[in-house]
Formats: structure tokens, C-alpha cells, sequence
């Protein structure tokens, strides 16, 4: 799997009539819509952490941020987070005492 290229995407909505809207928008791969292998709760978490991504595919963000943003509890914040990690859409770098580093992938 390799990692969304952010600076392509990026140029090519710059380069569309594409309309900003103040509040931003989150760009999803049909293949995660329809991915059966994840449930719905699952997707949701993978596009919060596609919301908090940077340009180069990498995202800082603690379970317990996620966990307020959507409102689902800890423990299925980590059953998903584990979820996506196990079927290849992110990669987790722990680091101690600081939100987690996660690199996010496309399919």
C-alpha cells in the first residue's frame, strides 16, 4: 500500500473550480466507502484522522481528541484504530507521552 500523495491532490483541486468552503471538506477513496472488511464506525475514525492529516500523509492526534471529536467512547476508538492498522490504511508510531503519530495510506 502506498501513501496518498496530499501535494497531488492538492494541486489538482486548486487546479479545478473546486468551491472552499470555510469550514473545510475531507476527500475520501471510493475503495474505503465500500471496503466490507471495515464497519461504518471504523470509516468514520479513518476520515477524522484523513481530517487532521497534513500534507505529507502524517497525523498527530491522541485517541482521547478523537474519541471527543466523534463521540464514540475510548475503547471503540482503539478497536478501530487497531482495525485500520491491521488491514493496512494507517500506520501507528507511538510516542510516549504525546498524541500518536499516524501515517495514513490509500487503497
Amino acid at each position: 500500500m502506498e501513501k496518498i500523495d496530499f501535494q497531488k491532490v492538492n494541486k489538482l483541486l486548486a487546479s479545478s473550480n473546486v468551491r472552499w468552503l470555510s469550514n473545510g471538506f475531507t476527500i475520501a477513496t471510493n475503495s474505503l466507502l465500500t471496503d466490507r472488511k471495515i464497519r461504518p464506525a471504523d470509516k468514520i475514525v479513518y476520515l477524522v484522522l484523513l481530517m487532521h492529516t497534513f500534507r505529507k500523509g502524517d497525523c498527530f492526534i491522541s485517541l482521547r481528541r478523537l474519541a471527543e471529536e466523534i463521540g464514540y467512547g475510548h475503547t471503540q476508538i482503539k478497536k478501530s484504530v487497531d482495525k485500520l492498522k491491521e488491514i493496512g490504511y494507517i500506520k501507528i508510531i507511538g510516542r510516549k507521552n504525546k498524541a500518536n503519530h499516524y501515517v495514513i495510506y490509500g487503497k
